[in-house]
């Protein structure tokens, strides 16, 4: 969600909740016959669901959970890059660095101010960099070889700054593409539905919603659910597995996205454990004062 202009008080909130709380807002788009309220305060010996479905005269209808699908390198990556500061005095402009998921955080960390303030002073502040792929070090507009060596793939001057301000370098993993099975997003989505701690937080009596919501992380399910919800593939969606799901689940929620705002997710399905259903993405066009009491409820 780094480049999604979002509210001034969601874009406060910790990137972990954001995805815990859009989540929540698309789900209540969607359904429209319930509200969600925060249900798990963090912190406790019990299991809690991260919200509960309010109905309209304030009756427990059920619980939503919200995860995603974090790959263990990404997960590793995105830890130590968290880790560091990456605000820089003597850069002009902002960056964007997409760098190998194997890269060395710490030497990147430490090397990457300089280099990126040569691409500054080399006025090579116009986009990518590369700007195509299969390039040459040698050859106009390649990645400069000291930032390859780092694990850099690519780079990009994203804002910059008044005189005197400070600079950010925004880092993201790249992670490899390739052939992917068009089932791949119902696996992905089925593991989450067999972990015992998702499960476990969904079991309650007397509640008729127990759902699970997931977000796919970049890779084979991420990119198979975006090419199910486009024709003429969407027509094979029938022949994907439904999920298993147990007796605590009563439905899942599966998105890609958290890329822009106010439409944050640009593909979203359901599954019943009977048949998949695509839904048409909401845009969440709320005003300011909306937002903030949505996030009152929510957080």
């Amino acid at each position: 969600m780094s480049g999604a202009r979002l509210p001034a008080s969601l874009a406060a909130v910790p990137q972990a909740d954001q995805f815990e709380i859009v989540a929540a807002m698309l789900v209540e788009a969607l359904a429209g016959d319930a509200e969600l309220h925060r249900l798990d305060p963090g912190g406790g010996r019990a299991q809690l669901a991260d919200f509960r479905f309010e109905g309209a005269s304030g009756a427990d209808l059920g619980r939503l959970e919200v995860t995603t699908t974090t790959r263990k390198k990404r997960s590793s990556f995105n830890r130590e890059v968290g880790r560091r500061s990456w605000l820089f005095h003597s850069l002009s402009w902002s960056w964007t660095v997409q760098a190998r998921d194997s890269a060395r955080i710490g030497e990147l960390h430490a090397k990457i101010e300089p280099l990126l303030a040569q691409l500054e002073r080399d006025g090579r502040t116009g986009g990518w960099i590369p700007d195509q792929p299969g390039l040459e070090p040698a050859d106009p507009g390649a990645l400069p070889p000291a930032l390859a060596r780092l694990g850099v793939l690519a780079v990009s001057a994203a804002h910059r700054h008044v005189p005197g301000g400070t600079a950010w370098v925004s880092v993201h993993p790249h992670m490899s593409s390739g052939a992917f099975s068009r089932n791949a997003a119902a696996c992905e989505a089925q593991a989450e539905v067999n972990k015992s701690d998702n499960q476990a937080k969904l079991k309650g009596a007397g509640v008729t919603r127990s759902e699970l919501f997931v977000w796919l992380d970049a890779g084979p399910g991420q990119a198979a659910l975006s090419t199910l919800a486009k024709p003429p593939f969407d027509s094979a969606l029938a022949e994907v597995p439904v999920l298993d799901l147990p007796a605590c689940i009563t439905a899942v929620w599966v998105a890609v996205g958290l890329d822009d705002w106010p439409r944050p997710a640009p593909v979203i399905f359901r599954c019943d454990g009977h048949s998949w259903q695509s839904l048409n993405p909401p845009v969440l066009d709320y005003d300011q004062d909306r937002v903030d009491a949505m996030l009152a409820r929510l957080r």
